[in-house]
C-alpha cells in the first residue's frame, strides 16, 4: 500500500524511499516475518505428508537453511539500499 500510495516506482525514487529509516526497518521486519510465517508453514506440511526418517529430517534441515539464506539476502539487500549502495 506504502508503494501504490509513493507513486514513482523508477529505481531512483524507490531507492530514495528506502532510505529513510523508517520505511527500511519496516521492510525488514516485513521481510522477517513473512519469512518466518513462510517457515513455519512449511515446517508443518513437510513434518504432516512426509514419511518418518532421513528424508523427513533432510527436508526440515533443507528448508530452515533455504529461510535462513533467504532471510540474509533479503536484510542485506534492504540494508545496502537504506546505507546509499
Amino acid at each position: 500500500a506504502l508503494l501504490a500510495h509513493h507513486g514513482r516506482t523508477d529505481y531512483a525514487s524507490l531507492a530514495a524511499w528506502i532510505r529513510d529509516p523508517f520505511t527500511a526497518m519496516m521492510l525488514v521486519a516485513t521481510l522477517l516475518v513473512v519469512l518466518y510465517h513462510s517457515h513455519l508453514g512449511v515446517e508443518v506440511v513437510i513434518e504432516d505428508y512426509s514419511e518418518e526418517g532421513a528424508s523427513r529430517v533432510g527436508g526440515l534441515m533443507l528448508q530452515k537453511f533455504l529461510h535462513l539464506i533467504l532471510a540474509v539476502i533479503g536484510v542485506f539487500s534492504v540494508l545496502k539500499l537504506a546505507f546509499g549502495a
